[in-house]
C-alpha cells in the first residue's frame, strides 16, 4: 500500500515506516495478537507488608496457590520428610512486619491450625502443609484465615482446597 493511498486515520497492526520503494513496511512486533506486546510480568509482593502499609492488607495479603488443586500443588510440593510427611504447601504471603499468627478456619469456625510468624525480619511468608493441628490432612472446601499481629488490625481471608 503507497502511503499517498492511505487514509487520514489508519489503523495498524504493526509499527509502520515508508520503504525505500515508498510503499508501508511493517517495522518491529506487532501491537495486537502478538503476545509479548502486552504482556508485563509483576512478581507478586511476598516480603513483609510495612507497617505504613497496613491499611492495605485487603489487598496485599494473600494465599498461594488458590485454589489449592492437585495440578497447582504441583509446583509447591517438596519432598516429603519427617517433619513434613505430605510435602505439600501453601504459603500465606505478604504479612505484617511484626510478630503475629495466622489461624486457619473451617466454614462452621472449627480451628484448624494456627501458625506463628516473625516478620520483623522483613519475610513476609508462612508455609503450611495443608495438616490439621492433629496431624490429618485437610479436606475440599472453602478455609478462612485470620491474620492478627503486633499493632495490626485483625485480617480476615479465604482460600480453596481441592482434593
Amino acid at each position: 500500500m503507497r502511503s499517498d493511498a492511505l487514509p487520514q486515520r489508519a489503523a495498524t497492526d504493526h509499527k509502520v515506516e515508508v520503504g525505500t520503494s515508498g510503499e508501508l513496511e511493517a517495522v518491529g512486533p506487532g501491537l495486537a495478537g502478538e503476545p509479548s506486546s502486552n504482556f508485563g510480568y509483576i512478581p507478586p509482593p511476598s516480603g513483609g507488608l510495612a507497617p505504613e502499609h497496613f491499611d492495605q492488607a485487603e489487598n496485599e495479603i494473600y494465599v498461594v496457590p488458590n485454589p489449592a488443586t492437585p495440578r497447582s500443588l504441583k509446583d509447591w510440593q517438596l519432598d516429603p520428610n519427617h517433619d513434613d510427611p505430605t510435602g505439600v504447601k501453601v504459603e500465606f504471603r505478604h504479612l505484617p512486619e511484626s510478630h503475629g499468627k495466622v489461624t486457619v478456619f473451617t466454614l462452621a469456625g472449627d480451628r484448624v491450625v494456627e501458625l506463628g510468624f516473625a516478620g520483623r525480619n522483613g519475610n513476609g511468608t508462612v508455609a503450611w502443609d495443608l495438616l490439621s493441628r492433629n496431624g490429618q490432612e485437610v479436606t475440599s472446601g472453602v478455609y478462612l484465615f485470620t491474620v492478627e499481629a503486633d499493632h495490626f488490625d485483625r485480617f480476615t481471608g479465604r482460600f480453596v482446597v481441592i482434593r
